[in-house]
């Protein structure tokens, strides 16, 4: 018999030589740098300029009473070193939820974003300056491909070169389109197509944000599931606590409001104390010794209110069943849900409405169906007020909308009290003070029409705030004007971010390629637009942990 035997057949791959290994990790890396360069591309972001939604380097603080975990800039502290190091952070810092300094300023003769004075706080105080880690920002996945086929949309979120820095990379908001004129207004933004035949004021509307962003950008002013625990427990010794809510027929109970009202004066109202919670654009990542903000304060009309509602087990015929009600600017909005006295049953109609205080009540949208409560069962109830509309949100569902259309200087009379030649006019430079809005400070208040209810998880939100201070498209007749290829970005963190209205040169490198003018971001310096936070800020603690509830897609 031969000695010769046919080779073993062996599995596909299963002797790779080294040539080989070497060739698949190339062609990987090629592929890996093609994608870097031209589809996707990780970004660490660095500041806080869209906070408190995507934060830059920060501390993190959190209360003892109410387990609230918030973000501070760390931009004066002792010690120097990277991300990981303990920090002694030097300033007085404030728990949003409650108003409690935890930590106390060495200078007390600040503004107190509680009671909107310039006062010194009466607040108390709980610690001395106390170490802290420092955190490195978020990191995001930016789509480098869709800006080679699109331009950006308004609102969203982009990564470019500065303008006035190149090696350096912004992340902000798209605001302003080619062709447009754009004009920040009492916090929201007004465009219009260029056209240098119409007066200065002519032709301007308000661009309302798109419903998946304004979800996303909404800023807790006042929350009832942050009740300190010692207030909780009716304790007296909270000499820094404000009740933030209160009516003569209610009382808190917890975290609860409970309604005891009589069968002849049946319903009540339950109003917010804007006094000690005044309604602003404050946020708590800025608060931090020598740079609290960069710019003033300024009161915020774009509101949200929600809470659960109780019903009870039967309505009382012919009564207003609830209403939640919104003041500002001179207005009053309201949702109304009134009985269908028609059908006498269980089922409702929900009605939204303006006026002028004292005046007629002009009909913004009315529900074609009415919405049926289970006696006894609780409903979630949304009401918001923002970019000149309001909508009514039942359990998750939009009841009802609808908007009314004012002009950018309707818009400022209203917020100011000024009239049209004055604000067109040399006085119009000083509507960058926050003094002359005092007419937009919010009054917001829940009505339940019984004789008993009860409302929790009452909270109230602001929405973004872009403020009227810097040198383009703040301004009556300076609006930011964008040509062909040009785009106006702001920060979502508007009393801290540098940006269109702001800049006012443009980098020697851009300028030997192409001309842009300040202010605005070219196309061409665009990278991509922010995709979505896929590593958030980690938690602090021996073992840093990934806060895996902060990973999601950037709205």
């Amino acid at each position: 018999m031969s000695g010769n035997h046919p080779p073993a057949e062996t599995e596909p791959g299963s002797n790779a030589s080294p040539r080989d290994v070497i060739i698949s990790l190339l062609i990987a890396l090629v592929v890996a740098m093609l994608a870097k360069t031209y589809i996707i591309e990780a970004f660490v972001i660095p500041t806080g300029s869209m906070a408190p939604g995507l934060l830059g380097n920060h501390i993190r603080f959190q209360s003892e009473e109410t387990g609230y975990s918030w973000a501070v800039a760390p931009w004066h502290y002792s010690g120097r070193g990277g991300t990981g190091d303990p920090l002694t952070v030097q300033g007085r810092i404030i728990d949003p939820t409650t108003g409690e300094v935890i930590q106390r300023d060495a200078n007390p003769w600040v503004h107190d974003p509680m009671t909107s004075s310039g006062r010194e706080s009466d607040l108390g105080y709980r610690s001395e300056p106390v170490p802290k880690e420092l955190l490195a920002g978020d990191r995001v996945l930016v789509d480098k491909f869709v800006y080679q086929f699109r331009d950006p949309r308004r609102y969203e979120v982009a990564v470019f070169k500065n303008p006035t820095d190149v090696p350096q990379n912004f992340i902000k908001r798209i605001v302003g389109l080619p062709g447009e004129e754009v004009w920040l207004v009492e916090g929201d933004v007004f465009v219009r197509e260029v056209d240098e035949e119409r007066a200065i004021d002519e032709g301007w509307r308000i661009a309302r944000k798109p419903r998946s962003v304004q979800e996303a950008v909404w800023q807790p002013i006042v929350d009832a599931a942050f009740t300190p625990l010692p207030a909780m427990d009716g304790g007296e010794d909270l000499d820094w606590w404000r009740e933030p809510w209160g009516g003569e027929k209610w009382r808190r109970e917890g975290r609860r409001y409970v309604l005891e009202a009589s069968d002849a004066e049946m319903g009540g109202w339950l109003v917010l104390n804007n006094r000690h919670w005044p309604v602003t654009d404050w946020t708590a990542y800025n608060d931090v010794a020598g740079q609290r903000h960069r710019r003033e304060i300024f009161p915020v009309g774009d509101v949200r209110v929600r809470f659960g509602v109780r019903t009870p087990e039967s309505w009382s015929v012919g009564v207003q069943r609830l209403a939640v009600s919104i003041t500002t600017k001179g207005h009053e909005f309201e949702a109304r849900l009134n009985e269908l006295a028609e059908t006498g049953s269980d089922a409702g109609e929900w009605m939204l409405r303006m006026r002028t205080i004292g005046g007629d009540w002009e009909p913004l949208g009315r529900s074609e169906t009415g919405e049926i409560f289970d006696g006894g069962q609780f409903v979630n109830v949304s009401f918001e007020h923002a970019d000149q509309a309001v909508r009514l949100v039942v359990d998750g569902k939009t009841i009802v909308e609808g908007g009314y259309e004012w002009s950018p200087v309707e818009r400022l009379r209203h917020a100011t009290g000024w009239e049209r030649d004055r604000i067109m006019g040399a006085a119009g430079y000083r509507l960058h003070e926050p003094e002359q809005y005092d007419a937009v400070r919010p009054t917001i208040a829940v009505w339940v029409g019984h004789e008993e209810g009860e409302i929790v998880r009452l909270a109230v939100d602001r929405d973004l705030h872009y403020q009227p201070v810097g040198d383009r498209a703040v301004q009556p007749g300076r609006p930011a004007n964008l040509g062909k290829g040009e785009f106006f970005a702001v920060g979502d963190n508007s009393a801290n971010s540098e940006d269109g209205r702001d800049w006012r040169s443009v980098d020697p490198v851009i300028t030997d390629s192409f001309e842009l003018q300040p202010g605005v971001v070219e196309r061409r310096l665009l990278l991509g637009r922010a995709l979505m936070v896929y590593f958030p800020s980690p938690l602090p603690g021996v073992v840093p942990m990934v806060d895996f509830g902060r990973v999601r897609a950037i709205r």
